[in-house]
């Protein structure tokens, strides 16, 4: 598997141990279960669990820097895609039975008070359009 994701350039260089080395090894581990069960990563949620990692190895002078995070995508061969998410689509029956159970729910609305979040920026927290994948993971 690493070798279908490994970045051509850095195939003949050895790698020296260093104290973050095992950070990323635990965190590349989370990466790839995280995107396996199609949970879209942002570099800040890497940020944050590599932090989290950090702290549970006793290493509390890590920082998980924008420049760390940068170092660990070109490592790893993490890139940054905009994933669609039509091909994973939902059961036609399933969508029928939302639909009508959303009828109901939305009784008693009108319709200008109703929105999509797609097409609103009220959610400041929401999952990453454009989460890091595996290069070939595309």
């Amino acid at each position: 598997m690493w070798v279908l994701n490994s970045n051509e350039n850095l195939k003949n260089l050895k790698f020296r141990k260093t104290e973050t080395s095992e950070i990323d090894e635990v965190l590349m581990k989370w990466f790839r279960s995280a995107r396996a069960k199609d949970i879209p990563v942002s570099g800040v949620l890497l940020q944050e669990k590599a932090r989290e990692v950090g702290e549970s190895l006793g290493l509390e002078t890590f920082k998980a820097s924008n420049g760390w995070l940068e170092n660990f995508r070109t490592c790893h061969n993490i890139s940054f895609k905009q994933i669609c998410g039509e091909e994973k689509s939902v059961n036609p029956n399933e969508v029928t039975d939302w639909i009508r159970k959303l009828k109901s729910l939305l009784k008693g609305y009108d319709g200008r008070d109703i929105f999509n979040e797609d097409e609103t920026d009220i959610f400041y927290r929401v999952l990453p359009v454009k989460p890091y994948v595996l290069r070939r993971q595309l």
